[in-house]
């Protein structure tokens, strides 16, 4: 026996890992009712009461900045400082969670999932871009026109919806 023979038979063996189980099925979506214009008004209006918060976080540090460039005439500076300080915080609460699980806080209280039509459940982050800035840019546009899309909508889709694929669902209701 060699020197290291005692080793061996004290080692334990090392177990196999178990198979992992197979990865879950998507949620059958199609059974959850569209979101009713009323919880999606109540989902917005805690969206802009937790988003006002955070847009005064990223743009307070920049305001004797912006009042510099402002002062000494760099109005494109300015412009395109504006639209970054916009934008940040509105991918931070609105596009971020929106592609990551469907809801923004917002959302999640009142119980509302953003899934696609075709009843898939991971939103691409490019529908989720166009839904949550120029779909919604458009629908304030059209002087709130793309909003009251949903009033005439069997599955209550406004303008933002129909542009990027994407509907409104109920996610607490009975199904």
């Amino acid at each position: 026996m060699g020197r290291f023979s005692h080793q061996i038979a004290t080692t334990p063996l090392k177990f196999r890992p178990m198979p992992r189980a197979p990865l879950s099925v998507a949620e059958d979506f199609s059974v959850y009712r569209p979101a009713g214009v009323v919880q999606r008004w109540y989902a917005i209006t805690l969206d802009l009461a937790f988003f006002g918060p955070l847009n005064l976080l990223v743009s307070i540090p920049f305001t004797r900045y912006t009042e510099q460039l402002e002062a000494y005439g760099h109005s494109t500076r300015l412009v395109i400082l504006s639209v970054i300080l916009k934008i940040i915080p509105v991918i931070i609460y609105f596009v971020w969670p929106t592609c990551v699980n469907g809801q923004t806080l917002g959302k999640r209280i009142v119980g509302l999932k953003v899934i696609r039509t075709d009843w898939g459940s991971q939103l691409s982050f490019g529908a989720v871009l166009m839904r949550e800035i120029i779909g919604k840019l458009l629908g304030l546009a059209l002087l709130g026109g793309g909003f009251l899309m949903m009033l005439f909508n069997r599955r209550c889709q406004a303008l933002h919806d129909h542009l990027s694929a994407t509907c409104v669902i109920d996610y607490r209701s009975d199904r």
